[in-house]
């Protein structure tokens, strides 16, 4: 994609003995060249509000634990163009709604190496069906710190 894309926002964490609470917004602004064909129009360019809530918490020298909540909309300044199979295109303003659920569990194995399970729900409300969805994501695995020093 060709364009630009300016991000900005705000942190505020309150850290205590055994954890942290992040609570935070962001905004983006995006102009992006958008796709235009002779039979549709995409818009590249959506403007996002984002806002995030986050808890950790250390359950014991080698265990964090971690739940997160996310909301995002997103708002589209020009019209979709889209193809239809039967009659005529869909022309329509985007406007996506996204909350996004989800919990990590982290186990330190040395000071620079985490095994990890974490999961995450996302719930996608659009103005355009087709760009509705709801998902489980998990994963597990392993993280490795690793530090490059110049020479």
């Amino acid at each position: 994609m060709t364009g630009y894309r300016a991000r900005g926002g705000a942190e505020i964490q309150s850290l205590h003995d055994t954890g942290r609470l992040s609570v935070g917004y962001l905004n983006e602004l995006n102009s992006r060249d958008d796709l235009e064909t002779t039979t549709e129009f995409l818009d590249y360019s959506p403007t996002r509000d984002t806002g995030y809530l986050r808890i950790e918490q250390n359950l014991g020298q080698h265990v964090v634990a971690e739940l997160r909540a996310k909301y995002v909309d997103s708002n589209y300044p020009d019209d979709y163009r889209l193809p239809q199979t039967n009659g005529p295109r869909l022309v329509e303003k985007r406007q996506d709604t996204s909350w996004t659920f989800g919990a990590r569990l982290a186990w330190k194995l040395t000071e620079h190496t985490n095994l990890f399970a974490d999961y995450a729900y996302a719930n996608v409300d659009s103005t355009i069906d087709t760009y509705q969805y709801k998902q489980n994501r998990a994963m597990a695995g392993l993280e490795i710190q690793m530090t490059f020093a110049d020479a």
